[in-house]
């Protein structure tokens, strides 16, 4: 039985007693009355458990079972280090919109497990409601997995601990959630234990899951708040408390300690992943991570016109004159909850002609620029595209070139010029506009020269049978001082739309992208998994 189909049954057996609001309502786990299952799962974590430094006072744990057994060992790592927990806040998403308010917590639940029930703190939850910054939404407990999926764990690696169970809605004011924080903080004992309930990247194939995960992991890594909400992630609220919280108690040294998908666990490749990343915040300072995401797609024809022209971060509620958006016209790449567009620092369909700007992000700045094949300054006094160049990487730890061809074949005087950028500071270049459709891309001085992506939409010919189908790729740049990490997205334009190319051809697309055999040397390559990394310096 699938996931689903056995979260189904779950929800079906947990049982809500009809009656006044006093009487309990008891929730069951996954495998209820399965006691040789959990014994098998706890066996599993015993055997192997996750080795913890010292004792954190956070941590994130998704509640996707799929991933039991590793849930298993960070619970058996975890009771080694805390074996005085008595109280376990768990911040999780509503995912089904349940209730009125952003904050909510259950009244009457208990959790029952194979070894006992799990209970609430009763008076922690009141008091917060007497307080206004929670309010009892009973019912909609009864179906949300992120907190029963914990409760086995926890009664039997916490058997005298309660929880306080707050679920909190995607949208939650940040204001409301500083509240929730400073709450939280005057209850921070030594008995007490913050869990963040929360999965990552979903419905993506596996190679922008990854993509998804790396950003993800920056953020926590950084304590970026700012940041939180752009993540691919399924409850930013629960995030961005605990790290709020983790913040101000200057537990802010995050290691990530696993790190699972979906796919890892299926006989074949799916694009319906679901990943996983652990964390624990242990005592110190943090350990900032300087990187940056961007993701870069092929050819954009008539994007201002429909409305995606500059843009760092993906809003499917674009403003536009016309009558096709931005959110129709990528629908089919869009995926299952507008998913594809999200997760990335920067997104670049488009910046402004000839002129660099500066942006930063984790820690590094990045110099976007964009020049136009042919261009020569109005006032001859005035600075070249490559001094123009030179000057902004001079203030930069990343220069990336958007170089707009007027068309036309890759030649050798084509192939100088970006040469010739890239001597003048240039670490990533990305070419538009060629018609040679997808080309291998070049290693070059310690950068990456991408003379063409190909297509990522067609022009205004949307859906009609005027449009051609054509194809072309989407890169995810991870990149930090010292690699790059490319990840490929292989994309089909079909009638107008692009999406992504079957998952049967995308390894041969990834290997004919790749192409430079000089690279084998020094490039960690995974070809099944749409990634390489390469150095950022040149080896003598």
């Amino acid at each position: 039985m699938n996931y689903l189909g056995k979260l189904g049954m779950l929800v079906g057996a947990a049982s809500l007693i009809a009656g006044c609001s006093a009487q309990p309502i008891e929730i069951s786990s996954l495998y209820p009355g399965d006691a040789q299952m959990w014994d098998h799962i706890f066996e599993q974590g015993d055997a192997e458990p996750i080795d913890f430094e010292s004792d954190p006072l956070g941590v994130i744990v998704p509640h996707h079972l799929i991933v039991a057994e590793e849930m298993a060992k960070f619970y058996s790592g975890l009771s080694e280090v805390e074996d005085g927990v008595k109280t376990i806040y768990i911040l999780a998403p509503n995912h089904y919109g349940t209730g009125e308010f952003n904050v909510q917590s259950c009244k009457n639940c208990v959790y029952r497990t194979e070894e006992g029930p799990v209970e609430l703190e009763k008076e922690v939850i009141a008091g917060m409601v007497e307080a206004g910054l929670v309010h009892y939404q009973n019912e909609g407990f009864v179906q949300e997995h992120s907190f029963f999926s914990h409760t086995p764990f926890i009664k039997h690696y916490f058997p005298e601990a309660k929880i306080v169970p707050l679920m909190l809605d995607w949208d939650t004011p940040l204001a409301e959630l500083d509240e929730l924080v400073a709450a939280l903080d005057k209850r921070v004992f030594s008995d007490s234990l913050f869990l963040a309930s929360v999965d990552f990247s979903h419905y993506q194939p596996p190679e922008v899951a990854d993509y998804h995960d790396q950003a993800a992991y920056t953020t926590i890594k950084n304590f970026d708040l700012l940041n939180v909400h752009d993540l691919e992630i399924d409850s930013p609220a629960s995030i961005y408390t605990l790290l709020k919280l983790m913040e101000g108690r200057e537990y802010m040294k995050a290691e990530r300690l696993a790190h699972t998908n979906l796919y890892q666990y299926v006989e074949e490749f799916t694009d319906g992943t679901t990943s996983h990343q652990f964390f624990a915040f242990f005592g110190g300072e943090k350990a900032a991570v300087p990187a940056v995401s961007i993701l870069s797609v092929g050819n954009v024809v008539g994007g201002e016109e429909l409305g995606f022209g500059t843009n760092w971060r993906w809003d499917p509620e674009y403003d536009v004159t016309t009558d096709i958006s931005a959110e129709k016209y990528f629908r089919d790449i869009r995926g299952t909850e507008d998913r594809f567009f999200v997760g990335s620092d920067f997104i670049v369909f488009d910046l402004p002609n000839n002129t660099c700007e500066l942006r930063n992000q984790n820690g590094m700045t990045v110099a976007f620029c964009e020049f136009v094949e042919g261009y020569e300054p109005v006032d001859e006094e005035a600075a070249s595209a490559y001094e123009i160049v030179e000057e902004f990487s001079a203030q930069a730890d990343l220069t990336y070139l958007l170089y707009q061809f007027a068309g036309g074949e890759l030649d050798f005087g084509r192939r100088s010029k970006a040469a010739s950028y890239v001597d003048s500071g240039v670490d990533v270049f990305v070419g538009r506009g060629l018609d040679e459709g997808v080309t291998p891309f070049i290693y070059y001085e310690g950068s990456l020269i991408f003379y063409s992506l190909g297509d990522f939409t067609e022009e205004n010919k949307l859906a009609t049978e005027l449009a051609e189908d054509s194809e072309g790729a989407a890169i995810g740049l991870y990149v930090t001082e010292n690699f790059y990490e490319i990840y490929v997205f292989g994309v089909d334009v079909v009638k107008g739309y692009p999406q992504y190319k079957d998952q049967s051809l995308r390894q041969a697309f990834f290997n004919s992208l790749v192409g430079d055999e000089s690279l084998e040397d020094i490039v960690e390559s995974d070809s099944v998994k749409g990634v390489l990394r390469i150095p950022r310096y040149v080896l003598d």
